[in-house]
C-alpha cells in the first residue's frame, strides 16, 4: 500500500467562498490527526464569485491541496473530472459546503484488507446545529459487519444513496457520475454497488458532515420541478437496467421499491392523488 497518498479527497466547488474554507480545513485537521497519507482536489465548476481565488490561496496554504478549474458542467461533471484527476487509492467525495470530522479511535488499518467500498458514518446538522444520524432505520449501516461482494449488500437493503457516506477504490470504480441532472448519487450508487466487489461498514475511519442550509441546491424551491423529473428519470434508467440485467434485478428489487416511496414522500404524490379522490 502506498501510504503516501491513500485518500483523494474530491471537492467540487461552485460559488463555494463562504464554505470552501472551513470543508478543506475540516479534511486537512481529521487527515493530518490520524497521520494518514492524502490529497484534496479541488474542482472548480465554472465559479464566478471568489471561489477560484481561494482555492488557489488554500492550494499555497496547504501542499496537500490543488485545483483544477472547468466550466460550469454540475456536480456530476464535477465529480467525474475529480475521479479522473485523483491519484489515491480510495475516493472520497466532500461537498463544499460540508465537511468530515475524525472517528473516536480513528483507525485506517481496515484499508490494508483493500475492500473496494467502504461504508462511513454521515451526520446530518441542521440549521440550528442539531447533529442526527443521516437517514432512516431501513438505511441503518451495520457498521463492522463486511460484505463478499457489495451487491450483497444492496440485496433487501434501502442503501444510503449518498456517495459521500462511502469511500470508493479507484482502480475498481468503473462507474461515472450521469451529467447535467439532480439526484446523480441515486444510480450512481446503486450502478457502483452492482459493479463493485468487497464491501465494509467502518466507523473507525471518518464521519461526514452533511449540513442542511435553505437555499442549498437540494433544498431550492427553484429546482423542484426538475428534481421530481430527474427522480422518476433515475427509477425508469434503473428499472430498465434490471431488465437488461436480469442477474441484477434480485439486489435491485428492494432499493427500486424504496426508491418508488420516496419519490411519493418526497414530492408528496400519494397526498396529491388521496386529495384528488377525496374531490370526487
Amino acid at each position: 500500500m502506498q501510504q503516501s497518498l491513500l485518500i483523494s479527497f474530491i471537492v467540487p466547488a461552485f460559488n463555494a467562498q463562504l464554505t470552501l474554507a472551513g470543508c478543506v480545513g475540516s479534511i486537512v485537521r481529521t487527515m493530518s490527526s490520524c497521520g494518514a497519507g492524502y490529497e484534496v482536489v479541488i474542482v472548480d465548476d465554472g465559479s464566478t464569485d471568489q471561489t477560484p481565488a481561494l482555492a488557489l490561496a488554500l492550494a499555497q496554504q496547504y501542499e496537500e491541496v490543488r485545483v483544477v478549474r472547468q466550466g460550469n458542467g454540475g456536480l456530476g461533471a464535477a465529480r467525474n473530472r475529480g475521479i479522473n484527476e485523483a491519484r489515491g487509492q480510495y475516493l472520497s467525495f466532500v461537498d463544499a459546503d460540508d465537511e468530515i470530522e475524525v472517528s473516536h479511535g480513528s483507525d485506517f488499518s481496515v484499508l490494508a484488507l483493500e475492500p473496494d467500498i467502504v461504508a462511513i458514518p454521515i451526520l446530518k446538522v441542521s440549521t440550528s446545529g442539531r447533529t442526527s444520524v443521516y437517514g432512516n432505520v431501513t438505511q441503518r449501516i451495520p457498521f463492522g459487519k463486511s460484505f463478499a461482494t457489495a451487491k450483497e449488500y444492496l440485496r433487501r437493503r434501502n442503501v444510503i444513496p449518498c456517495v459521500c457516506a462511502y469511500l470508493w477504490r479507484r482502480e475498481r470504480l468503473q462507474t461515472r457520475f450521469s451529467e447535467g441532472i439532480f439526484h446523480e448519487d441515486e444510480e450512481f450508487t446503486v450502478l457502483a454497488m452492482l459493479n463493485g466487489g468487497r464491501l465494509m461498514c467502518c466507523n473507525t475511519l471518518f464521519s461526514y458532515r452533511y449540513f442542511v442550509r435553505e437555499g442549498s441546491i437540494t433544498n431550492s424551491e427553484a429546482n423542484a420541478h426538475k428534481r421530481k423529473a430527474d427522480f422518476q428519470l433515475i427509477i425508469d434508467r434503473l428499472r430498465g437496467y434490471a431488465r437488461a440485467h436480469p442477474q441484477y434485478e434480485p439486489y435491485m428489487r428492494a432499493k427500486l421499491l424504496w426508491l418508488r416511496f420516496d419519490y411519493f414522500r418526497l414530492y408528496k404524490v400519494f397526498y396529491k392523488v388521496i386529495r384528488f379522490f377525496i374531490r370526487l
